[in-house]
């Protein structure tokens, strides 16, 4: 296709070959005490992509000692648990609301996410919460 552009003195498409960038990641608050019952607490995620867009995310928090695992979703046709409250596909600020089971021990939580642009392009981040 960019050969035949190229000869009908067409620029040529670009490719999109980034992944979209995790630019800044809270969850508030910081710590939660479940000892007398489940708690929440709120993930915002600020993404952007350099071409196609944000098509996906999909970030899940677990105890993988407790096996015990909370998921937050992202797509244009089905969010679930994220929504984008700002911005764009390409800059946005993403919200969601996890719940962290109760009377779960005092441990150390990890998060994954994935993060898949409009040309399929994908990007992974994790983090050990405290």
């Amino acid at each position: 296709m960019v050969g035949l552009l190229g000869a009908l003195g067409l620029p040529a498409l670009a490719q999109d070959t980034t992944g979209p960038a995790l630019t800044a990641y809270t969850i508030t608050p910081g710590t939660v005490d479940v000892t007398t019952g489940a708690q929440q607490a709120v993930v915002e995620l600020t993404i952007t992509d350099d071409s196609s867009g944000v098509a996906s995310i999909s970030c899940s928090f677990f105890d993988s000692a407790l096996g015990v695992e909370a998921d937050l979703n992202w797509s244009p046709t089905f969010p679930f648990g994220l929504e984008r409250i700002s911005g764009d596909g390409l800059s946005g600020v993403y919200r969601g609301t996890v719940t962290v089971p109760a009377l779960n021990p005092a441990e150390v939580w990890d998060s994954a996410i994935l993060i898949v642009d409009g040309a399929g392009n994908g990007s992974a981040y994790d983090t050990i919460l405290g």
